[in-house]
């Protein structure tokens, strides 16, 4: 995965499907597609799967208008733990609270949710302001819906990692 397209690859290194755009993985879903930055994918091993081995891919794009305008973020999930079998719930959420552009996205995740950080950084003056934490609840995401909030750091605070809490249990902390 890397800014403009994407490619699924083995434990080995043959490639099983791509490359592709990723304006064209994140096309046809109900909402227009920008300018694509700073791909994330992770791999949650923490979803047991109806069938087959367990986990799925998630991944979430920055989806950039200019630096006077607020920004989306686009995600989507994997129908299982293997990537090739499809995507599915394919969501673009706004980022930028009418003021703010989202920069350099950093995903982490524990039993109950998936945690996006960014930089936010003014559409006025393009001056870094603080960072945000966007989170999206998985049970409600994990079956087509989407329930999400964010919460506003302190701005003497800069790109704040969320942790990927492996084994965690649901009710359990998120680390940063």
């Amino acid at each position: 995965l890397v800014n403009t397209a994407m490619e699924i690859i083995d434990k080995t290194g043959n490639v099983l499907s791509g490359p592709a755009s990723l304006a064209t993985f994140f096309s046809g879903h109900g909402f227009t597609i920008h300018s694509l930055s700073d791909p994330v994918v992770l791999f949650d091993e923490s979803i047991v799967n109806a069938s087959g081995p367990n986990g799925r891919f998630i991944i979430v794009v920055l989806d950039f208008t200019s630096t006077t305008t607020t920004d989306s973020l686009d995600f989507a999930i994997s129908n299982d733990a293997d990537a090739t079998h499809g995507f599915t719930n394919f969501r673009q959420v706004n980022v930028g609270e009418t003021s703010f552009f989202a920069d350099q996205p950093r995903l982490g995740v524990n039993a109950d949710a998936y945690f996006v950080e960014f930089n936010m950084f003014s559409t006025t003056s393009g001056l870094y302001d603080h960072p945000q934490i966007f989170t999206i609840q998985k049970s409600n995401f994990l079956t087509g819906g989407l329930t999400t909030f964010h919460h506003d750091l302190a701005n003497t605070l800069f790109s704040v990692d969320p942790a990927n809490m492996h084994g965690a249990a649901s009710g359990g902390p998120e680390y940063f």
